[in-house]
């Protein structure tokens, strides 16, 4: 059911020129400078339990429960012990507070302070600070691991030396803290040689000199770790206070960036000399990928013309060697939204058929305020594997690697060009920009299922996926800040009902990375999902029928502060269940949820063996078992727990857990329904758990298309789809299912057919399988336009009234939720603007409430050109919107309500 326009109103602004003065190009910058001040609650005392989390932006609580203590009393502002001022941030046994550092920038040096007051007392833990880095081609490495030694009594302080020979292990750095007093630690990184001065109090007389850094793969800080690692209440408490992080040699966006190495030294053919950039670029350069690896100072190199053709001038970067070797440069906020990148590129031919990915730029951001896993753009050179791209192919990833079908031309000089448009949550990228360009990525969504993404701030190019590289080139990069207002690209699917089961669909936005749903017994109609971030930033939510197949979700969470919540289930009870398979996890909301906390029911699965991680770990989908599921291992009522194992290995299981009876505070549960195996639940991971009613058993659902029906005396049957995987030649990607009320078949989405089929899990006679619905590409036959399915994702209304299907894909505002179903919406109704005005963040647009599933906003200059105007904000499912890049001078807006 495509969106119908409604109706659009218009208005006229005018806005004024702003004159600001320029930051000077080459400074020190500082990347954050914070003492709690600003602060509006604090606890006052040891005892004061409040929950008084930092609001401060780029603060989070990330583990805010303390051993043996109060909930949300871990992480707290205080006021009763501060090294300056009248506020200090504290952390009691067992948690952690984060950082982000979404205005880093690169240089030569970088300076980091804080203050720190330790009380350890009888304990064997304490403070534990992690500085973290992402960039060319790292998602996140630590800088620094810097710790209170773990031995009761002892003061000393260590940190992780992890490059090179002998690296891997915790060095003292000869100093100690002081119990119950504050210090003042200071530390200088230098870039280029991957060292850091460490000093203590006497900010004159270093207590460690040129010493490594923890892992040589770091590069540009982008979060900062307070951790108190305690495990009992006796490792006492640490708080922190004015904490700065400052960086010499930066370089903004103020004015267009230009990058031709023309003013390095430079490698004359064959050399063994370490020559890289220097300046604001952090380069990285290991002898492959894994922890305490060497330094390898020839696989980066600026290079003149002997080595290779230069583009210009007389100089260009030289990469080689496969990952790890890459340069990064990071500008902090840009003054404007988006960016554009023009780089040009020498690449040989890659070899086809094998993980030789030759070059790899990269652009790095927040996702949802996250300073790690935060690359948002990407384009590979050559073969990404054995089955993606060949010799010659330009490759970007888009819920996976995939082939461009652009190639670049080896052994010689082209250029590029990425441009984004965070206005849309996109970006594009062409090559030979200009008159001949060819389109690689057009408004290519933004990696990642984040909700909001920062500004990109860090650009990387490196020796990517593979080792043995030979060298790629590198020259002439052009970096600037500004504005890009695309219309949006069209949506990008729609469902294709093919069987009579269902009539009708709608389509609901949520925005980032929607996760499983069920639909609450109580009512029949309200969607309880689950949003699949990490960091602390997941949460379960509601959705709420409103009108004749239009649903409403609600802003306000009913679970908050998750990390990466997946399955989930409402018991006969009305209790809220659900998992967490990163960090393994069973946690329960008791009914009524509104006047109850959540609590953490088993903290691990699987046998503790003295593993570190624990073995079989990763809990993935909850079922409740039906009324005549009776047998050894299970009972009617209970939570039937898809493990898909530890780290996503083939070892697959299935818990049994009784609601009724169950503790919490668990950890290593091992009461199975079906033992941990590698092939008895199919060879690959478990993706998914449903009850089947009618014939009392749970089926489970592997990404390769192996689904087992399981009965009470743990007895796993297999069901192979008839005609699925035989008449079509995609390899299975299952990654849901849901069993329909009304007709006992398992409805599975697949990921690479992104399509919609039933099965019948009959065991006497099986009829044919049904392809009940798809997901058709409008337009040209683009890879981005996919469906990108949720694993887990599906669920039925309790009297299969209407089936839910979870999508990922953040294109045009997603993720979101088609519901299939028999009903029609209701028409949009007219409405006007109520208002136009300047606030302090531009102009902000009010609107009357159209009865509409969206609204989107857009500008131009011509009320009588329609092609003068352009969408600025992508789907608005509020009433309101700031456009916060006005144009100078008159402009019109209009608002068009959609269904």
């Amino acid at each position: 059911m495509s969106a119908k326009k409604m109706t659009r109103v218009a208005g006229l602004v005018l806005t004024g020129m702003l004159v600001g003065w320029v930051q000077l190009a080459y400074s020190q910058h500082v990347i954050v400078s914070e003492g709690f001040e600003g602060e509006p609650t604090a606890a006052t005392s040891l005892e004061d339990l409040l929950d008084a989390d930092p609001v401060t932006p780029g603060f989070n609580a990330q583990d805010d429960d303390p051993v043996e203590g109060t909930p949300g009393s871990g992480v707290q502002i205080v006021d009763w012990e501060v090294a300056t001022g009248n506020r200090a941030l504290l952390l009691r046994s067992g948690t952690e507070a984060r950082l982000q550092l979404g205005n880093a920038r690169s240089g030569d040096t970088i300076t980091f302070d804080f203050n720190l007051y330790a009380s350890k007392g009888a304990g064997d833990r304490n403070f534990y600070v992690i500085v973290r880095g992402m960039g060319a081609d790292q998602n996140g490495q630590d800088f620094l691991a810097y710790v209170s030694e773990r031995t009761a009594g002892s003061q000393s302080i260590m940190w992780y030396d992890g490059i090179g020979a002998g690296g891997n292990a915790w060095r003292d750095t000869g100093a100690d803290h002081i119990e119950n007093a504050w210090q003042h630690h200071r530390f200088v990184f230098d870039s280029a040689s991957r060292t850091f001065t460490l000093y203590i109090d006497d900010m004159d007389t270093p207590v460690l000199e040129n010493a490594e850094m923890t892992r040589a793969g770091a590069s540009v800080p982008s979060y900062i770790m307070f951790r108190h690692e305690g495990n009992s209440a006796d490792d006492g408490f640490c708080i922190f206070d004015d904490i700065q992080m400052t960086v010499d040699g930066a370089v903004g966006l103020d004015t267009t960036f230009t990058e031709g190495f023309e003013d390095y030294p430079a490698a004359s053919g064959v050399s063994t000399e370490d020559l890289n950039p220097l300046g604001p670029w952090i380069t990285i350069e290991t002898a492959g990928v894994d922890n305490g690896v060497d330094i390898t100072p020839t696989k980066v190199q600026v290079v003149d013309n002997t080595a290779n053709p230069v583009h210009g001038g007389t100089k260009s970067l030289k990469l080689e060697g496969g990952q790890q070797a890459g340069v990064s440069y990071a500008w902090g906020t840009p003054p404007k939204r988006d960016v554009e990148v023009t780089w040009w590129a020498w690449v040989p031919e890659s070899v086809d058929g094998e993980t030789a990915t030759y070059l790899r730029m990269s652009l790095y951001c927040l996702e949802d305020g996250r300073g790690s896993e935060g690359d948002c753009a990407l384009l590979g050179y050559g073969s990404r594997d054995g089955t993606i791209g060949d010799g010659t192919s330009l490759t970007i990833f888009n819920s996976g690697w995939k082939d461009t079908e652009v190639d670049y031309t080896p052994n010689t000089w082209e250029q590029y060009r990425l441009t984004t448009h965070m206005n849309n949550g996109t970006y594009s990228i062409v090559k030979n920009p200009g008159a001949s360009e060819i389109v690689i990525a057009d408004q290519l969504p933004i990696i990642g299922g984040s909700v909001v993404y920062s500004n990109p701030f860090i650009v990387g190019f490196s020796s990517s996926n593979g080792t043995g590289h030979p060298p790629v080139y590198v020259d002439d990069i052009e970096i600037k800040s500004l504005v890009t207002n695309l219309e949006p690209p069209p949506s990008p699917y729609s469902a294709v009902i093919h069987n009579s089961r269902f009539g009708n669909y709608s389509i609901l936005n949520i925005g980032g990375t929607v996760g499983d749903s069920v639909v609450d017994p109580s009512d029949g109609t309200t969607i309880i999902f689950t949003k699949d971030d990490g960091g602390g930033l997941g949460g379960i939510y509601r959705a709420v029928k409103t009108a004749s197949a239009t649903w409403e979700w609600d802003p306000t969470p009913i679970v908050t502060g998750l990390d990466n919540p997946s399955g989930l289930e409402i018991d006969l009870q009305g209790n809220l269940w659900w998992v967490h398979d990163n960090t393994p996890a069973l946690m329960r909301l008791k009914a009524p949820w509104a006047e109850n906390t959540p609590e953490l029911v088993i903290s691990n699965f699987g046998w503790d063996m003295g593993e570190e991680p624990p073995f079989d770990d990763d809990p993935i989908g909850i079922a409740i078992t039906p009324p005549g599921f009776t047998g050894a291992f299970g009972s009617p009522g209970g939570l039937a727990i898809a493990d898909r194992g530890a780290d996503d290995d083939a070892n697959n299981a299935v818990y049994f857990v009784d609601p009724l009876t169950i503790g919490t505070g668990l950890t290593f549960y091992e009461e199975f329904l079906v033992y941990p195996s590698a092939a008895d639940l199919g060879g690959s991971n478990l993706n998914d758990i449903e009850a089947i009613p009618e014939l009392n058993e749970v089926i489970t659902a592997t990404d390769d298309g192996w689904l087992f029906a399981i009965d009470a005396d743990g007895y796993p049957r297999l069901i192979r789809p008839l005609q699925l995987y035989v008449d079509t030649p995609y390899i299975p990607n299952v990654e849901g299912i849901a069993v329909d009320p009304q007709t006992g078949r398992v409805w599975i989405s697949d990921d690479n057919l992104d399509q919609l089929w039933s099965i019948d899990p009959d065991p006497n006679f099986q009829s044919d399988d049904i392809l009940e619905a798809a997901f058709f590409m409008e337009g040209e036959d683009r890879y981005d336009y996919n469906i990108n399915f949720h694993d887990p994702g599906l669920s039925f209304a309790p009297d299969g009234s209407f089936l839910v299907v979870s999508d990922i894909d953040t294109r045009n505002g997603g993720g979101r939720f088609f519901i299939l179903h028999d009903e029609e919406a209701p028409p949009t109704q007219p409405f006007m603007v109520v208002s136009i005005e300047k606030v302090e963040a531009g102009i902000k647009l009010t609107w009357e409430d159209a009865n509409a599933g969206s609204y989107v906003v857009k500008r131009g200059t011509d009320l009588g050109d329609p092609a003068s105007f352009v969408d600025i904000s992508g789907p608005v499912t509020g009433l309101e919107y700031v456009d916060d890049d006005p144009m100078i001078g008159a402009a019109f807006y209009i608002v068009e309500a959609y269904q």
